[in-house]
């Protein structure tokens, strides 16, 4: 005896709805139910800093925020830089940067994961360093800096002392006979016209005395 036609619409139905469910429920399925093997990909970043890339193994998707990073670097002279922490970037899930930036030169990181996984990888690297910084000018530096055009050179109150000191005195102006103009001549020549005087005089007096009986 076969069902009848009432009753094979409801079990088509039921499977149909069935299966519109099990599609639901499994592309609402949340970023933490992924699992496995993850892998990642260390690098420097150019100025000393580590980039960490991170995706799950089974289907590519990048490894979001449900797992943390933890690295410990350990340099070729043996120095040892524990607790770097790797943050999320805004340029795409699952890119992270660390938080520590490493000398220049070959390192081991030992990065482990923690939260949604439970793993550990040994990554060598290679840092270019921090950057250099840049050096600031000294006021040195600035109190000599080029004058524009048309300014004085001298840069200070005491060089310009130094520099009238040391310029000659102009010499005074000689008369027709060579003798000099300035204030010592005028005082010699006042000075001789007074002992001619007093020399004339002198005659004058001797010889009225000559002439009187």
């Amino acid at each position: 005896m076969t069902a009848s036609a009432p009753t094979r619409r409801p079990a088509r139905a039921l499977v149909v709805l069935l299966g519109v469910l099990a599609v639901l429920l499994g592309g609402a399925m949340p970023a933490s139910a992924h699992g496995g093997p993850i892998d990642v990909d260390v690098a420097d970043d150019g100025t000393g800093a580590l980039t960490l890339v991170a995706t799950w193994r089974e289907d590519g998707h990048m490894v979001g925020p449900e797992v943390d990073f933890t690295g410990t670097a350990t340099g070729p002279d043996g120095r040892v830089v524990e607790g770097i922490d790797f943050a999320l970037q805004a340029e795409g899930e699952g890119f992270r940067v660390s938080t520590t930036q490493l000398a220049a030169g070959d390192w081991e990181v030992a990065l482990q994961a923690a939260g949604g996984s439970d793993q550990s990888w040994d990554v060598p690297v290679t840092s270019g360093g921090p950057p250099e910084p840049t050096a600031s000018p000294t006021p040195a530096a600035a109190a000599t800096a080029t004058p524009s055009p048309g300014a004085p050179t001298v840069t200070d109150e005491t060089t310009l002392r130094a520099t009238r000191t040391a310029e000659p005195a102009e010499p005074a102006a000689a008369t027709t006979d060579g003798t000099s103009a300035g204030p010592g001549a005028g005082v010699v020549a006042l000075v001789g016209g007074i002992v001619v005087i007093g020399v004339v005089a002198l005659l004058l007096v001797r010889a009225r005395r000559r002439r009187t009986p």
